[in-house]
């Protein structure tokens, strides 16, 4: 079989105390499904403090590295030249794509790209008023295309647009005529653990009809339009509380968060908000049963169109159908199945009205969760969802214009200029550090010395 080395982020939490779901979920679904093929993997997590690699001979072996250490690329390059990989595969957009670009290798590459990179930066510089994002991901993706042999999008739409990037990128030349460069790799869930119930968050009657959001509260989350659909739906039924089960995204977005925690403190309905911040998954199932819906909301944008929602598949393998907004594939997809129902984005009085109708109808709920729930173990196995990855790994080959000359990209003026102006703050940060200017003196007292051994040899 192929010896793969995979290079994904964490899988764990590194503390316990910030209490955050297990993210990484990526590496594991494609380490889970070439590993039940056979495969020989050794998998390369970012995000953890170092760890060692598993005993030798297992068919997957695990390295944890320290979420700084991405962009380290002799650490990395020291793992793939031991284990000597057959190809590499990265899970995951930003570090994964970063840490594979740097490594010196001529193993052919796939690259997941799960989302549209552009798209992200797009919402990040807008929250962030700070438009380094996109000059930053532009440089990771322009990379991405021109080294990968094979890429993964997470949806169909997506796979059209890294298509067109491609493109830009000259990478649709005789070389790949008539070769497949991109699959669709939807995202995937294992089936639910079994449930210990527990009692509802305090504040929450055993009556109430809850509505669930899980997960980070990312640049995409349209909490504005959550909460006000859900005061007018609380204002005409006081029964109807919404518990959240997730938070800020540390080190990418936490302004969603303190968002919707400053339109909750000034409700009018605050006592039917309960934000319980991160859970664990154990925590998280429990609440998934104490609920009759989950809630997902997404502002108008690209980063919607073009991505997915790992949380509808997490709460529907637990049969609790949901409402959403139906901008990615995903969530049209199980709509149109009957396992839950779209709400448009930016319309808090239709979100009223949806809740409204759907509190009043528990046997819908019901059959729509037992609709998801089995759609979910049909649809979205690791197995069913890497079929593609599947085929290339048990041949993995350089693409077709691997060795071809790359044409050149066309770098604007204001983009090598805003690159300049960020390389010229990183200089002057260095030359007013304590460390620089303690090397200039101690250069200054060493002159001395210097001059009188060169006078001293002639």
């Amino acid at each position: 079989m192929t010896r793969l080395l995979i290079i994904g982020v964490s899988p764990l939490p590194v503390d316990r105390s910030r209490r955050h779901a297990a993210p990484g979920l990526r590496a594991w679904q494609f380490a889970r499904a070439l590993s039940r093929q056979g495969h020989d993997l050794c998998l390369v997590t970012l995000g953890e403090r170092h760890g060692s690699v598993a005993g030798a001979g297992a068919p997957l072996r695990r390295v944890s590295l320290p979420a700084g250490d991405f962009t380290d690329a002799e650490q990395l390059q020291e793992i793939h030249d031991d284990f000597g990989p057959d190809a590499v595969i990265t899970a995951g957009s930003y570090q994964p794509t970063v840490a594979a670009c740097l490594l010196r290798s001529d193993r052919p590459l796939w690259i997941d790209l799960p989302g549209d990179m552009m798209a992200e930066a797009q919402l990040r510089a807008a929250m962030d008023d700070e438009h380094s994002f996109m000059s930053d991901y532009l440089s990771i993706l322009r990379r991405a295309l021109l080294r990968g042999d094979h890429f993964s999008a997470i949806s169909g739409a997506q796979r059209l647009s890294l298509v067109g990037q491609l493109g830009v990128a000259g990478r649709l030349g005789p070389g790949t005529l008539g070769r497949e460069l991109v699959s669709v790799v939807p995202p995937a869930v294992e089936p639910a653990p079994r449930v210990t119930l527990r009692p509802r968050p305090d504040g929450v009657p055993p009556d109430a009809f809850v509505l669930l959001s899980s997960g980070g509260y990312n640049t995409w989350c349209d909490v504005e339009t959550l909460v006000a659909g859900l005061e007018g739906a609380m204002a005409q039924d006081p029964g109807i509380h919404f518990v959240s089960a997730g938070g800020a995204v540390a080190d990418h977005c936490v302004e969603r968060y303190r968002r919707l925690q400053e339109l909750v403190e000034r409700s009018p309905h605050a006592r039917n908000f309960h934000l319980l911040g991160w859970q664990w998954p154990e925590e998280l199932g429990a609440l998934y049963a104490a609920s009759q819906l989950g809630i997902n909301m997404d502002l108008q944008c690209y980063e919607a169109e073009l991505g997915s929602r790992n949380r509808l598949l997490d709460w529907l393998r637990h049969g609790l159908p949901c409402l959403t907004t139906a901008g990615s594939e995903l969530a049209r997809q199980l709509c149109d199945a009957g396992a839950g129902w779209a709400t448009p984005p930016g319309d808090p009085e239709q979100l009223t009205g949806r809740v409204l109708e759907l509190a009043a109808e528990p046997e819908q709920l019901a059959s729509a969760g037992a609709t998801g729930r089995a759609l979910v173990s049909d649809r979205f196995s690791p197995e069913e969802t890497t079929r593609p990855l599947l085929r290339w790994a048990a041949a993995p080959r350089r693409a077709g214009d691997h060795d071809a000359p790359r044409p050149a990209w066309d770098r604007s003026p204001e983009l090598l200029e805003a690159e300049l102006a960020r390389a010229e703050a990183q200089l002057r940060a260095v030359r007013g550090s304590l460390a620089f200017r303690g090397m200039r003196r101690a250069e200054d007292l060493a002159d001395p010395v210097r001059r009188w051994l060169k006078g001293r040899k002639n």
